[in-house]
């Protein structure tokens, strides 16, 4: 923001010109740090995630060695931990008062007096976001940001109350956030035991109490694959239809194309690599690289793809090949299922189908 555009009673300062010490953390290589199984732990970069320390993973010193660092690498409560070589950008204020001490590639910052610890971190979050400090990036294998590049960040900040009143709002929002996904994380298991006992027929719904019947899926299924689709290709014929591939973001489309070669709906799962064995319910017009495999139903009104497909996608990793690439391929792919009875009450009397066994073979 320039000066011109700022609040009344803002300023724009460097990072250094607030900051009473700003420097990294021990070198253990060249300090020849001795390691134990348990003592003080040495944190670096990737302990700093959102907002807290994770202490997983940490290797250990002794308290002697403790001791002879702690007074230039013993972060204390209210200072400023940013990583700044390998993952950079990450941030968090120091809240807990506990032993430990920081490894090279964190960054100790500790302000001077009149500036808000928990808001000056808000801003290089906010800065972070943006991308600002993969500019800064000075490293050529390893991403680094040395300390005089940080000392040059410059920040808008307002008068210490309000900076106090910002940091309070936006610490009120990240504990909103926090407790949601915990939330969100106990529904995804909540949702996981549902699954597995109405996908194998523990919980039965009322009106369905028929016996289940097993057949094979060449009997219900036409087997596919797609082709090979490049990035060259797809940037060639821009369009509305999706190009589906082995990845997993953004519901593994890779781009999108003009022209499509699957139709309707379709159970696909990523044949080779890290993802294989990921299984996912298509609808509507799109395309598959050659690491997709597809399944059509060969009589639509009497299967509910989406049902199979959550029961491929709980079990089908397991049969993942690992030698070499990882592997699942459809040559000699065979799926025996099992449904219950047709029942005249239900969606038109579709047929679901609870996966019994999945197995794969590759005949010479």
């Amino acid at each position: 923001m320039s000066k011109a555009d700022l609040p009344v009673g803002w300023e724009t300062i460097k990072l250094g010109d607030v900051s009473k010490r700003m420097h990294q953390g021990i070198n253990t290589t060249a300090d020849k740090i001795e390691y134990q199984n348990s003592g003080v732990p040495i944190i670096q970069a990737k302990h700093i995630t959102s907002e807290t320390l994770n202490f997983d993973g940490a290797r250990f010193v002794s308290q002697e060695t403790f001791d002879s660092y702690k007074q230039k690498y013993y972060p204390r409560i209210g200072n400023i931990l940013f990583s700044n070589i390998g993952t950079i950008g990450r941030s968090l204020v120091v809240k807990q008062d506990a032993n430990f001490l920081i490894a090279w590639n964190a960054l100790l910052i500790e302000l001077v007096e009149g500036y808000d610890p928990f808001y000056i971190n808000a801003y290089l979050q906010y800065l972070n976001r943006g991308g600002y400090f993969e500019k800064l990036n000075t490293g050529n294998a390893a991403k680094f940001i040395n300390s005089d590049s940080m000392k040059s960040v410059a920040l808008d900040i307002p008068p210490l109350l309000e900076q106090r009143k910002i940091a309070k709002i936006l610490s009120t929002w990240d504990e909103a956030i926090a407790k949601t996904e915990q939330l969100i994380a106990a529904l995804q298991i909540r949702k996981k035991g549902l699954m597995q006992r109405l996908l194998s027929g523990e919980v039965r719904f009322e009106g369905f109490d028929g016996e289940w019947r097993e057949t094979n899926v060449k009997n219900v299924f036409t087997l596919g694959r797609g082709r090979v689709i490049s990035q060259k290709y797809i940037a060639k014929h821009l369009g509305d239809y999706p190009v589906y591939s082995s990845q997993t973001s953004n519901n593994g489309v890779m781009g999108k194309i003009s022209t499509f070669e699957f139709e309707g709906e379709y159970i696909t799962w990523t044949t080779d690599g890290a993802n294989a064995g990921t299984v996912f319910y298509r609808k509507g017009k799109f395309n598959c690289t050659n690491v997709c495999g597809t399944l059509k139903a060969l009589r639509e009104n009497e299967i509910d793809l989406r049902f199979v497909a959550y029961q491929l996608g709980t079990i089908a990793k397991r049969f993942v090949s690992y030698v070499g690439n990882p592997k699942l391929m459809n040559p000699e792919f065979h799926v025996k299922i099992k449904s219950p009875s047709i029942t005249s009450n239900w969606r038109g009397n579709l047929i679901t189908f609870y996966i019994l066994s999945f197995f794969v073979t590759n005949k010479p």
